[in-house]
């Protein structure tokens, strides 16, 4: 309903209106949006702020995120700043290295209010001059979080864009390429979520699943998921329950002719003190005990202290006593820890066993331990074994156990980070070496981080290497992770034949299944934990084959693959040794059919990374030379011819209008006098959604559809042409779109794609069909969604048909992620439309290839995903 009765109106010093209409038949106003007319000057308090989108203001308040931590796009940053009313994002675009914030800092910014990604924020409009710093921080001193209840935090609205501080049970940890994701629970079972922004450089290293924790952060809203966004390592502070608490610690390693000193720290985190704790232990047996702390006494190995009184709140006593090393035929020292009671507290509260081991080396076994977590993680040990890998571009080597212990639930091999070092270290396989160094859990793989390469010495040299054990792993997801778990870090064989999934990818990955498996593909969703992936022994980006030792396609016949197993980005992998046999499977190129006299054809295709030679590029990937710039548009030309010189190609990832006009005028499709189309959106890299629009088909009209509050920096952009036909030209709109990506998690992204995927359905029902309700209409594009997925359901709820339906699901997959076969890329079409549907053809010239030959000028492996050709006809 439309009947506008215009109302001024002055609100704090802004001059606003708003709208409101009445009807007979509608006797309650309606009231449309505030929308502000007039800032008449001085500075906004935050909240008053958050509801003013549109207008220009100032604000100040107290910098409560430094800028550069939280990833802005290419150029940009952005930081929050506080006052006593609210807090708020400063999205400052263009500000890499121009505008500086420290938390702390006292900030005036003058700019315009708006949304992005459902966040509210303010965006300067003169850069730098609209930051201004009123006053540095103390670097010593941060802002206070305000304490809020997990519940607070997940429904009160005015808390967004605020630091507050949460306290919950940590549910579990995730890595992904860009961030770390952590979930908290409350007691009543509210879960609020971390996004930890690897750009912060903060490390949950030391978290663990079922530990209680205080983090803070800023609290805000992206994609209608509300999230904790941590800033600085301190922001994450483990919290004990009321409880009697004993730990210890004693030496790792020791010489038989020493003493071993074992000590406890008891703490009392209930809130009163504690009477009478009684603290025993167990020397080892056959170990004489030589000291004891003050207040102690020992009988027959036995030592007691009693503490009369313990404080409360966190209250610590410490004690320790010391042993001569006993004799240890096995080499290892077992101590069963300390205990305590108290009149309050009488059940045993206990440190767990210690394990001491004679020599100087810790056992690789030891480290790595019985679960998925070092219990060394953190310190700093020695340990001895024989080099099984070498990989400087990891960088780092492996080694293995000389000597095995018989748990095997326990890996021999431990992988040794050498990313600290200026200089690889000088080993090699076969040599038995002792390293010094610190245990992390770096990307969840147990591994010790060297600090020099004077922590790197050699023993001898060991032959043969220690025997590669063949692997099997079972077809359940969750059975195969405990499976690869022990033997993560070990040298492991895949003798095969085994079957590539995939092809080599551009990082050197690929996946194989082994003998008895006798799938063509894996498609994502299955259990299939048997399969093996297989990576390159590098941390290295290839762009084409000339770095890589050898490369596979999907199918291909591999055998031979021997080498240490890894643990990164969530995959356990084979670092083969040496390049594997690899039996070629044939692969021709596949064309499209041609068009017959009643039929048109439309595409879409995210053609990855199409930037031309000339600045501004974004530092990833790098700017590309004019011969490979050309070699590019020469790829991507051939894949138009062999996709049958569609009608109306919409195309993802391209730079600018300019990168079309190149394409439209490549020899290999120049006669087909394409028609660039494309608008200008907001992506922090440049990459835009554009159209070539064949010669003979008219364009009639040209539509960017900007999402509001920011909801996409892609926006869709639709097409309206004009087909000729024999039997009467036939109009047809097309909506092309690149969705954004799956980077951060699927479950924390999807919500934005699903919105992204309602503002399409917006424009096809309330925008095209309510002016022209017979209209034809496709909408299309890399929608990085799933075909069983919520925004591909939400497209199709708004009464879309899937092309894709109508083709075999043998046949149905655009892109191929670490081996599982999927459908990225969509097209779906009005009822209408999908009536006049002849054919569907995925042109598999991408997602099966590895990279190819420098020069290769073929339509194979121009990017990671297969366009899609939907043929339509008239009878």
């Amino acid at each position: 309903m439309t009947l506008p009765v215009t109302a001024p109106w002055t609100y704090f010093d802004a001059t606003l209106q708003s709208y409101t209409a009445q009807a007979e038949d509608w006797p309650e106003a309606a009231v449309g949006p505030t929308v502000v007319t007039r800032i008449e000057g001085g500075v906004i308090p935050i909240a008053t702020a958050r509801i003013l989108p549109g207008a220009q203001l100032t604000l100040q308040g107290v910098a409560t995120m430094y800028t550069g931590g939280y990833y802005a796009g290419g150029g940009n940053v952005k930081f929050y700043v506080e006052d006593e009313s609210g807090g708020i994002q400063v999205q400052v675009f263009g500000g890499d290295g121009v505008v500086k914030v420290h938390i702390g800092d006292k900030v005036q910014v003058k700019g315009s209010i708006g949304a992005y990604r459902g966040a509210t924020q303010i965006v300067p409009d003169v850069v730098p001059d609209d930051v201004q710093i009123l006053q540095k921080a103390d670097p010593d001193v941060l802002p206070k979080p305000a304490r809020v209840s997990i519940d607070d935090a997940l429904h009160k609205q005015d808390l967004q864009g605020r630091l507050l501080q949460v306290q919950g049970q940590v549910v579990d940890v995730q890595e992904f390429t860009y961030s770390y994701a952590l979930n908290m629970a409350d007691d009543q079972g509210d879960v609020i979520g971390l996004y930890i922004d690897k750009q912060t450089h903060i490390t949950p290293e030391a978290i663990e699943k079922g530990q209680l924790y205080r983090a803070a952060g800023i609290l805000e809203v992206r994609d209608g998921k509300v999230q904790l966004y941590p800033r600085v390592q301190s922001d994450l502070r483990q919290v004990f329950p009321p409880e009697l608490l004993v730990t210890a610690d004693a030496p790792l390693t020791v010489q038989a002719d020493q003493s071993i000193t074992y000590t406890a720290a008891i703490f009392n985190h209930t809130d009163a003190a504690m009477s009478n704790v009684v603290v025993t232990a167990q020397a080892p047996p056959g170990a004489e005990v030589r000291a004891i702390s003050p207040g102690g006494s020992e009988k027959d190995g036995r030592v007691q202290w009693t503490l009369p009184e313990l404080a409360g709140e966190g209250g610590r006593a410490d004690v320790w006593f010391t042993v001569a090393a006993p004799d240890a035929p096995d080499g290892q020292i077992a101590f069963a820890g300390f205990s305590a009671v108290s009149d309050q507290w009488p059940q045993p509260a206990s440190s767990g066993p210690l394990n001491a081991f004679l020599g100087d080396t810790v056992p690789i076994w030891a480290i790595q331990g019985a679960g998925d977590r070092s219990p060394y993680a953190l310190k700093w040990l020695t340990t001895e074994g024989v080099v099984t890998g070498v990989f400087p571009d990891l960088p780092g080597f492996f080694m293995q156990s000389l000597a095995p212990d018989a748990d095997p639930a326990t890996s021999e091999g431990l992988f040794i980070n050498t990313a600290e070092l200026e200089d690889f270290p000088k080993v090699e396989p076969g040599q038995v070496v002792q390293v010094y160094g610190q245990v992390k859990e770096t990307s969840q793989q147990t591994q010790l981080l060297l600090e020099s390469a004077d922590d790197v010495t050699f023993m001898s040299m060991a032959s043969p290497l220690p025997p590669a054990v063949t692997l099997d792993p079972p077809a359940a997801e969750e059975k195969a992770r405990a499976y690869f778990e022990r033997l993560e870090g070990m040298l492991v064989a895949a003798p095969g034949p085994n079957r590539a999934m995939g092809p080599t990818s551009k990082y050197g990955e690929y996946v194989v299944v082994g003998p008895g498996h006798d799938d063509v593909r894996l498609w994502r969703g299955q259990e299939h934990g048997y399969a093996i992936m297989v990576d390159d022994g590098s941390s290295a980006r290839h762009d084409d084959r000339s770095t890589l030792p050898y490369v596979v396609s999907t199918g291909d016949v591999v055998k031979n693959l021997v080498g240490p197993l890894a643990y990164t980005y969530g995959h356990y992998k084979i670092e083969p040794i040496e390049p594997p046999t690899v039996a070629p499977k044939a692969h021709p190129i596949p064309q499209a059919p041609a068009l017959g006299p009643n039929e048109f054809s439309v595409m879409t295709w995210n053609a990855e990374n199409v930037f031309d030679a000339k600045e501004p590029n974004p530092s990833d990937p790098p700017l590309p030379s004019p011969k490979a710039y050309h070699l590019a548009l020469q790829k991507m030309a051939a894949t138009l011819a062999d996709a049958g010189y569609p009608m109306v190609v919409g195309l993802e990832e391209i730079e600018n209008i300019g990168v079309l006009e190149d394409l439209a005028a490549q020899q290999e499709i120049k006669e087909q006098a394409y028609q660039p189309v494309l608008i200008e959106g907001r992506d922090g890299r440049g990459i835009d959604v554009g159209y070539l629009v064949r010669g003979d088909v008219e364009i009639l009209d040209v539509q960017q559809y900007d999402a509001p509050e920011g909801l996409t920096s892609r926006p869709p952009l639709l097409v309206k042409v004009k087909i000729p036909l024999p039997a009467g030209p036939e109009t047809l709109y097309v909506i092309v779109n690149h969705f954004s990506s799956m980077s951060g998690g699927i479950s924390v992204t999807e919500p934005r794609r699903t919105a992204q995927a309602a503002w399409n359905a917006h424009i096809v029902k309330d925008i095209i069909l309510a002016r022209d309700p017979e209209a034809k209409i496709a909408v299309m594009g890399d929608l990085n969604s799933f075909l069983d997925s919520k925004p591909i359901q939400t497209l199709r709820d708004a009464g879309l048909k899937h092309v894709l339906d109508f083709m075999p699901p043998e046949e149905r997959y655009t892109y191929i992620f670490q081996g599982d076969s999927q459908v990225l890329d969509h097209i779906l079409v009005t009822p209408n439309l999908y009536e006049m549907l002849k054919q569907v053809v995925i042109l598999h010239v991408n997602a099966d290839f590895p990279p190819v030959k420098p020069g290769d000028a073929s339509p194979i492996r121009k990017s990671d995903h297969d366009p899609i050709i939907a043929i339509f006809g008239e009878e």
